[in-house]
């Protein structure tokens, strides 16, 4: 048979002396007893006999399967290693890499292994001193591949997916296979960074041959080792032992012991946290292979205790030259708000998605080296720069929204769910694509990028630019599709870049994020101050280097807080880093609760005393290709007095306000029963007035007992209604519907109500993506499915009726 592997002899001259057959177009099996830190390495006869007779190995079933050589595998010598770097679809290894390189040093040019057309991914080839022991990983998304574990395909090998793996050289172009002795050695502050500068004596694992009396022993000195919290050395052996734990493809019984070694002589070193950890690893081995044991649980455990005890009888038979020299670890690299292994168990190992590149895990430092020595192993050499103030020239704020959202900065939007925020956040943008918003672009239109993942583009988005009449030619929808084709969401900040790019493209002056929790990275604990501003502040660099403004639209949390800077929910980190946080919220002086307040409690660039903004969000009719479709318009409604947060105190109230609003409650309800369930507004505070009560206290009071509210008739007249009363004459404050029957808000006594009477105020709350099936609030024309220009709005479009200019 021919096929790549018939390269395996011309490897070999290479110096690629570790050349095995795996079937064609796939990654898996190898010859048995190849691989592994005690696999032999291939003989001129072991390829001719695999060549012409193939090669039998145990299936997945416990059969055995022959197999012919297709495929060729390339096992490293003990002074190779190959950084397998996954930068495609959602692999985070592009962003692990610059984040290692950034912190030990660029890596020299050389050649690369790879299927993938991406330009990052791939087995990145390097020479490297013997007898260390290397972790297994350097990160997510990067591997390691060395002599004892894993290895690498080579050209003409086939991807299971289809594409044929290539070389690519040190010039990025296409190259023929490499001599092993002209690959690059892997530079020391690498070596350093990766090693810790352990041996393979220190780390070779245990044998499972130790007797019960030694593995007795064993266990008594494993309940010697330092406890408590582990520190970074620890830490990092601990993520490379957890992966190895939770390894789904390949042998994790192998892969575990050697990482459970490596700790059991870092605890002999001294390092402290090792029994933290190791209960950890233990539970993840067990749930990882217990699956494929026969007497599933109680069998791994037993596996995993064994290497473990015989580990430690090995080092109490074999003691390190590093025993006893105590923890020299001089500091730990705060890693998403945490320290040392509590999260490690919880999350991914090196998890460094949303840190922009800075490293986002504890690590090691090389042992018996000085700290000065350590650290600059560690990281590219630093020196101090002084820059005199009068070298630093100043620079003038530009705004995109005069006053209130400057560019290069990020901004705040946040409010309760249902109040606007993403109306009057679209609205703002259809100003910026015509030119009409006062600030720097006045009259030149400007694109704009949105990245929203909760509203419908079709049914909800467009609607909404529409009616607040966007030049739609200027608003990109961003996505992020990977290279099989599939359209994911952004993820920030993974995609910055591309992010840049394209807003450099289009001239883009606003980026809206709705909502801003959902475009971040998913490994982001969003309450960790740390690792929000880890996220966020590459975000506003982005923002000064586009010269464009982001805002990102976050809901209030339920604390109650009458201050608007508390209510934004989850980490602090959010409004500090923003430099304006603009805020919406009822009306607490709207008795029909349809008018919205906008201010802006947080202005670092600019006022902070700017007026409080009142606006109302009316039914507005649009046509599409397959007939009319409603949606929500802002109108703005000028100004107000007070701020922001002096709206949010009236709406919460004192205690004394509360308890006055509870008596209010309680005489308007028997009030208002004494007159038949209602009576209009005027009079009814007239009366609570003389009863003692204020027109505020009333104001709530209506909310309390959830008392219906219409104007009507000439002059206009407002009437408050006990919720269900019937109307007993024409004056009463309900609306006939057309039709004729119970009028809407009321169901007559013994019927059962329907879509058309019965209304809830939790109906007035459904989301605007239902706005075509949701019930007409009790202040709204009827509404018949056949009706579009008379729509029910929920609370995040609610106001006057369609097409009606005028706000109530």
């Amino acid at each position: 048979m021919s096929g790549p592997y018939d390269r395996a002899e011309e490897y070999r001259q290479l110096g690629w002396t570790g050349t095995l057959p795996l079937p064609l177009g796939a990654k898996t099996p190898p010859p048995s007893g190849f691989t592994g830190a005690q696999g032999a390495m291939p003989t001129t006869d072991d390829l001719h006999a695999w060549r012409t007779k193939g090669y039998v190995v145990r299936g997945d079933d416990g059969k055995l399967v022959k197999h012919f050589p297709g495929n060729i595998a390339l096992r490293l010598p003990p002074i190779g290693l190959g950084l397998d770097v996954d930068a495609y679809d959602d692999k985070p290894g592009k962003i692990t890499l610059a984040a290692r390189e950034a912190q030990w040093g660029a890596l020299p040019a050389t050649w690369r292994s790879t299927s993938r057309d991406d330009g990052v991914s791939g087995i990145r080839l390097y020479r490297i001193p013997p007898g260390l022991a290397w972790p297994n990983q350097a990160g997510p998304g990067i591997e390691i591949i060395r002599h004892g574990h894993r290895y690498a395909l080579g050209w003409p090998s086939l991807h299971p997916e289809g594409g044929m793996y290539r070389w690519i050289g040190p010039d990025d172009q296409d190259s023929p296979p490499p001599a092993f002795a002209d690959l690059p050695e892997l530079p020391a502050a690498w070596v350093t960074g990766l090693t810790g500068g352990v041996t393979e004596d220190d780390g070779r694992p245990s044998s499972l041959a130790a007797g019960r009396g030694e593995r007795k022993a064993g266990r008594g000195w494993l309940a010697q080792l330092p406890a408590g919290e582990p520190c970074p050395f620890v830490g990092q052996r601990a993520a490379d032992a957890l992966a190895a734990a939770r390894r789904e493809e390949g042998n994790a019984y192998d892969h575990t012991r050697d990482a459970v070694m490596s700790l059991l002589r870092a605890g002999e070193t001294g390092h402290p946290g090792v029994p933290t950890v190791l209960a950890a690893i233990r539970k993840a081995y067990v749930d990882t292979v217990h699956g494929d044991r026969k007497n599933g649980r109680t069998v791994a455990e037993g596996e995993f205790d064994r290497f473990t005890e015989g580990g430690a009888a090995r080092i109490l038979a074999e003691p390190g030259e590093r025993a006893g020299r105590g923890c020299d670890c001089t500091r730990t690299v705060q890693a998403n708000g945490f320290t040392g292994f509590a999260a490690w168990d919880a999350r991914d190992p090196y998890d460094l998605t949303g840190t922009d590149g800075n490293l986002a895990t504890v690590h090691q430092l090389p042992h018996g080296a000085p700290a000065a020595q350590a650290v600059e192993s560690h990281e590219p050499a630093r020196k101090l720069v002084l820059t005199p103030a009068s070298a630093i020239k100043p620079r003038r704020v530009r705004w995109l929204w005069k006053g209130r959202i400057a560019l290069g900065s990020l901004s705040l939007l946040a409010g309760g769910e249902g109040l606007g925020k993403s109306t009057l956040g679209y609205t703002v943008a259809a100003d910026v694509t015509r030119g009409t918003l006062e600030g720097e672009f006045h009259g030149t239109p400007r694109a704009i990028l949105v990245c929203a993942s909760e509203d419908s583009w079709e049914y909800t988005i467009i609607p909404r630019l529409m009616a607040a009449k966007a030049d739609l030619d200027m608003v990109f929808r961003v996505e992020v599709q990977t290279a099989d084709n599939i359209t994911v969401g952004l993820s920030l900040p993974r995609d910055l870049a591309d992010v840049e790019a394209a807003a450099a493209e289009v001239g883009a002056a606003l980026m809206i994020l709705d909502p801003l929790m959902s475009r971040l990275a998913e490994s982001i604990d969003t309450h960790k101050d740390g690792e929000v501003r880890r996220a966020l502040e590459p975000m506003v660099a982005l923002a000064d280097r586009a010269s464009m403004a982001i805002l990102g639209l976050i809901h209030h949390n339920k604390s109650g807080s009458a201050d608007p800077m508390q209510r934004v929910m989850a980490s602090k980190a959010f409004t500090a880093v923003a430099r304006s946080v603009h805020t919406v919220v009822v009306d607490p002086d709207d008795e029909n609760e349809k008018r919205r307040l906008f201010g802006t409690p947080k202005n670092n660039l600019g006022r902070t005393d700017l007026p409080t903004l009142a606006f109302t969000i009316i039914g507005h009719t649009i046509e599409t290709d397959e007939g009319p479709t409603s949606t929500g318009q802002l109108v703005w409604a000028g100004e107000v007095d007070g701020s922001i947060g002096d709206a949010m105190k009236r709406a919460l109230g004192s205690d004394d306000e509360r308890t006055a609003g509870s008596e209010a409650a309680d005489w308007l309800t028997d009030y208002l029963t004494s007159k038949g369930g209602t009576d209009d507004s005027a009079t009814i505070k007239r009366e609570g007035l003389k009863a003692g009560h204020s027109q505020d206290a009333l104001k709530r009071a209506r909310k309390k007992i959830r008392a219906e509210v219409e104007s009507r008739g000439f002059p206009r007249r407002t009437f408050w209604a006990i919720p269900g009363t019937q109307p007993t004459t024409p004056n009463l404050p309900f609306k006939q519907p057309n039709t004729g029957g119970a009028p809407v808000g009321a169901a007559p006594r013994g019927d059962t109500p329907t879509a058309l009477t019965a209304l809830t105020e939790d109906q007035s709350v459904q989301s605007v993506q239902s706005v075509q099936s949701v019930q007409a609030p009790e202040t709204l024309p009827s509404l018949t499915l056949d009706s579009p220009s008379e729509p029910g709005w929920p609370a995040d479009s609610i106001g006057a009726e369609a097409n009606d200019p005028t706000p109530q």
